[in-house]
């Protein structure tokens, strides 16, 4: 019993330290005022991203480090690398959504409001399709 209550002292601890956030807690001043800031700038830099041009590198060099890498897999192959970012702009939380060919190429862009479905993005933006050989 005396384990219990010690995990349980633990666990109330470590949930009231301040600043500690867990996912879909309100953030603080700081971070909201910096998420503010990262938003007005993926805005203002995402329409310099061009699907079937810009690549992985260029992308690196004006908008910095994803927030978030997926890489899709076909069994042995490598497929589409997905990044995001994040932001905050007046229509609220979102995030910028960038997929990637097998030649680092960007293939589809765009901003996803975190809203939910029906809120107002952008219409993504992809790179020509070439016809199957």
């Amino acid at each position: 019993m005396a384990g219990v209550v010690c995990g349980a002292g633990l666990a109330i601890c470590c949930f009231s330290i301040p600043g500690f956030t867990a996912p879909g807690d309100a953030p603080s001043d700081d971070s909201a005022a910096a998420a503010a800031v990262r938003g007005a700038e993926l805005n203002r830099k995402l329409p310099e991203i061009v699907p079937g041009k810009s690549t992985k590198a260029q992308v690196v060099a004006l908008l910095g480090r994803p927030w978030r890498t997926v890489q899709y897999n076909d069994l042995d192959e490598l497929e589409d690398e997905i990044w995001e970012y994040r932001g905050t702009d007046a229509q609220g939380p979102f995030r910028v959504h960038i997929e990637f060919d097998r030649q680092d190429v960007v293939h589809i862009a765009g901003k996803i409001s975190d809203r939910g479905s029906g809120s107002d993005g952008t219409p993504a933006r992809s790179a020509p399709s070439t016809p199957p050989r």
